[in-house]
């Protein structure tokens, strides 16, 4: 089996088996060959349908400048578009087509078409040399046909981005998510070809991440360091940085009328929709709730949401990000997801909203105690905002998610951020920071901001 492939399908499915793993979730994977062949002839089709919308655009290498971004997804370009101003044109990018913002009109597409072209004519290839190795080692916890279309995809767009990066390459590579699957395809083309890598961090991080394998991560916090030290197996050079999405949204000070309460519900998961729904239309009825603000994650945006009282509005992650729709709000409800860590800069408090057990305070701010409220039950969190009376500030604790804050870079981590990638364009270590921990299993490496510089 080739050895670069492997670790690619190790990385690619890391997050995914260590879910199942954590909620005990077992699989069957049945009929290897059918699953194959309907992936394949769905590519195929796919690839039809981009040569039927005459979508042919390609990233054309000979504009790489010194920085590369690729933006995934919407929450990508916003953790990284705080860099653009300070990186003094010395950058290009490439981004999902949906993605559409007037900083970023010289990105080019994905180009879509190639990497599916790559993917009809090696997926028999990849399904004879794997097929054994991605059964037995993830059959057990992961759908059959998710496993191939992970892997199959993965692999294609290292193959494309491959041949891009041999045409020319970038001084340095750039992303803000390292697990999903065009990004790890991205990643593995770039250390094939020698282009040192950058990870900016654009959520919180988890247990169940792979281990780095950038050459660089830029993170928010200690904390965070600290996730992926333990993860370890990595030679990764952290730098602890702070926020650089929440800088312009800081805010220590907040007006509350607790006879006009503003709630936003942050719904993260599909099986969750139902739940909100029943929750903002209670709280409607509450003569004190001003209004209801429901924020779905990008990743589900397509559900269907019931606004069925004119005090329930609903937010588009288009148009707000999620600083936006927090700054003008008293009391947030959200469960597993990085908004509430958000919250803490806009000195929203929240509720931790707990639906699913297996993976109870999965970020762990409970533990961290940045929520003000742990409830698993509708009624539970009707009481508490109906007795909800007396602000509680959330931002003292801010700074132990945001390594900026209290030193002389808060509200400027962008300029940090770019001095650094400056420096390591040249192999160098800024001389802001100091080296704080390394282990002795890998060579993983934490920098902080310099105690005197706080």
């Amino acid at each position: 089996m080739n050895v670069l492939y492997k670790e690619i399908i190790d990385h690619s499915l890391f997050v995914t088996s260590k879910l199942a793993e954590k909620k005990g979730v077992h699989s069957t994977f049945n009929n290897p060959f059918e699953t194959f062949l309907k992936i394949w002839i769905s590519s195929i089709w796919k690839l039809f349908k981009q040569i039927a919308k005459f979508n042919f655009g390609i990233t054309n290498p000979f504009k790489f400048k010194k920085f590369l971004f690729f933006l995934g997804s919407n929450n990508q370009y916003v953790a990284l578009e705080p860099l653009f101003t300070e990186l003094e044109g010395n950058f290009t990018g490439i981004k999902n087509k949906f993605i559409d913002k007037d900083n970023i009109v010289e990105f080019s597409n994905l180009p879509i078409f190639y990497i599916y072209l790559i993917q009809v004519f090696i997926l028999p290839f990849l399904y004879n040399s794997n097929n054994r190795y991605l059964i037995e080692n993830f059959g057990n916890k992961i759908p059959g046909k998710k496993i191939f279309e992970t892997i199959f995809f993965t692999i294609s767009c290292f193959h494309f981005f491959n041949i891009i990066f041999k045409i020319k390459k970038p001084k340095i590579i750039i992303m803000a998510n390292d697990h999903t699957n065009i990004n790890v395809g991205i990643l593995y083309a770039a250390r094939n070809n020698g282009i040192k890598s950058v990870y900016f961090q654009h959520a919180n991080v988890s247990e169940i991440f792979p281990p780095l394998k950038f050459d660089y991560a830029l993170l928010n916090s200690e904390l965070a360091a600290e996730v992926y030290f333990e993860i370890s197996h990595s030679k990764t050079k952290i730098f602890c940085i702070g926020n650089m999405k929440a800088d312009r949204y800081l805010n220590k000070k907040r007006e509350f009328n607790p006879k006009q309460k503003k709630i936003l519900l942050s719904v993260n998961k599909s099986h969750e929709v139902k739940l909100y729904e029943d929750l903002a239309l209670k709280l409607a009825k509450l003569e004190d709730v001003k209004f209801i603000k429901i924020r779905l994650h990008p990743s589900i945006s397509g559900e269907k949401f019931e606004l069925v009282d004119s005090k329930i509005q609903l937010s588009d992650f288009f148009i707000e990000n999620s600083f936006e729709c927090l700054k003008d709000i008293d009391l947030q409800v959200a469960g597993n997801s990085s908004i509430i860590e958000e919250a803490l800069f806009t000195n929203t408090p929240t509720l931790y909203f707990d639906l699913v057990p297996e993976l109870s305070d999965y970020y762990g701010y409970v533990k961290n105690g940045i929520v003000i409220g742990n409830f698993n039950k509708i009624e539970e969190i009707i009481k508490f905002i109906k007795n909800y009376i007396v602000f509680q500030p959330v931002f003292s604790k801010a700074a132990n998610y945001s390594s900026s804050i209290n030193t002389r870079f808060m509200g400027k981590t962008n300029k940090l951020a770019a001095n650094i990638l400056f420096e390591i364009e040249n192999d160098n270590i800024l001389e802001d920071f100091e080296l704080t921990k390394t282990s002795l299993e890998s060579s993983i490496e934490i920098y902080t901001i310099k105690k005197q510089l706080l």
